[in-house]
């Protein structure tokens, strides 16, 4: 079962590629959810995902695809939301397909039952 996550939005910020070790490098930006409780959501790119964003510009409407990433560091849990493909909202046909040289993301198990649509968020959240 594979499950992505998506969210519309206009984007904010785009910040460089940071290279963090010799084999690792993170890019993030943020978009604006708009909308009654409009949200800013910061997401990264990793590794060969960095370039997607190299086309898009700020203050365009794009439908980011994610998943979502979870690690402890330093007795702490780190959350992040990994970008992987990044679709442009200036015609229907225009998208930013992902990077062949990484898999796209994996299965993270929704169940099928039990959920609510978040606002902006065309997905499935589980409800504890």
């Amino acid at each position: 079962m594979n499950k992505s996550l998506n969210i519309k939005g206009r984007v904010i910020r785009i910040d460089d590629a940071e290279k963090k070790t010799e084999t690792f490098t993170v890019r993030q930006f943020v978009i604006e959810t708009g909308g009654t409780y409009s949200q800013k959501i910061q997401f990264q790119l990793t590794n060969y995902y960095c370039d997607l964003i190299d086309h898009i510009k700020i203050g365009e409407e794009i439908t980011v695809h994610f998943d979502i990433r979870g690690s402890e560091w330093n007795d702490k849990i780190i959350n992040n939301l990994n970008a992987w493909r990044i679709d442009r909202h200036v015609n229907a046909a225009t998208s930013v397909p992902p990077s062949p040289k990484e898999p796209v993301g994996q299965d993270v198990g929704f169940p099928d039952e039990n959920y609510f649509h978040l606002d902006q968020m065309q997905t499935k959240v589980p409800i504890e």
